[in-house]
């Protein structure tokens, strides 16, 4: 795919296979008066959380879907002996297009394995060793292609290193050969750090004679996540963050707090907490927050 990182990148770990877990904390002001009425207000923050998470499941859901369907395609391309590089790109540049809430799709080939014509492809399309490595995104209202220009065109270039495919996106589809999120991180397209994204990537392998051909992969800008967790309210007091399976901060209404660690910067995230969010299990707490300085209900 030939993605660049510019910066910080966000704490990449290599996380279990399609994990999608996600932990919205909603804070509570807790000067509500009787126990009843703080059981209701723990109740109704408790389905916020779960309409959040599953909005937050759709997106992913939809992404992971998308490369999955790609994936299966060019496997059967290849099964009747059909491998066009032209339509493979047009195939990723139409993905983008149908899906509004994607910023790139991609795909990225072991050597030789798509169509045996590396050599041939050398040094045409930016590309160095003519691997198959197909990269589309989005340029404000434009949806360009990062690597498909021939020479002397102006592209967002990014050469087939094979160095990328000891990347998590690639080389954990390439492990287990199972989907896999990537967990988020800053990148440019045009390596350019005006234009860095908070993003992650959601990838199905393609399995040919039981190794690993390729990876399909969909970018999801985080941005559209931050829009969702400002849509919650509660009690007129009440916010969200959300945090990834891995513990970072990806939404929050301080944004000095986006990409930290969240047991660094949010309270009393004790060991029972953490447990209970690696076994998907409900947690409240109460605690002093650090973002309005008042009592509040942490409810992940």
């Amino acid at each position: 795919m030939g993605r660049v990182g510019l910066n910080l990148r966000l704490n990449i770990y290599i996380l279990s296979t399609i994990i999608i877990v996600f932990g919205v904390a909603l804070g509570i002001i807790l000067s509500i008066g009787s126990k009843n009425l703080q059981r209701v207000a723990i109740e109704q923050s408790q389905l916020s959380g779960e309409i959040m998470a599953g909005k937050v499941a759709y997106y992913f859901g939809e992404a992971l879907e998308t490369t999955k369907v790609l994936a299966q395609v060019s496997k059967s391309m290849i099964n009747h002996g059909y491998t066009s590089r032209e339509l493979m790109a047009e195939m990723i540049r139409q993905s983008l297009e149908d899906n509004a809430d994607y910023y790139a799709t991609w795909t990225s080939w072991e050597p030789n394995a798509f169509d045996k014509l590396d050599e041939e492809f050398a040094s045409r399309y930016n590309q160095v060793r003519g691997m198959m490595a197909i990269s589309c995104f989005r340029n404000g209202d434009e949806i360009v292609f990062q690597n498909m220009n021939e020479e002397g065109v102006e592209a967002y270039l990014s050469d087939d290193d094979i160095d990328d495919h000891e990347e998590p996106y690639y080389a954990v589809p390439k492990l287990t050969g199972k989907q896999y999120v990537d967990d988020p991180s800053e990148y440019s397209y045009t390596k350019d750090e005006e234009d860095m994204h908070l993003l992650t990537s959601l990838c199905s392998p393609v399995i040919i004679n039981e190794k690993m051909a390729g990876v399909f992969g969909v970018d999801i800008d985080f941005k559209i996540l931050k829009e969702l967790n400002k849509q919650v309210k509660l009690y007129e007091t009440g916010f969200s963050c959300i945090i990834t399976s891995r513990l970072n901060i990806v939404a929050h209404p301080d944004s000095t707090f986006i990409g930290k660690a969240a047991p660094d910067v949010l309270s009393d995230f004790s060991a029972e907490l953490i447990n209970a969010i690696k076994q998907g299990e409900s947690y409240y707490y109460e605690t002093l927050s650090e973002y309005s300085n008042k009592e509040v209900m942490r409810i992940l």
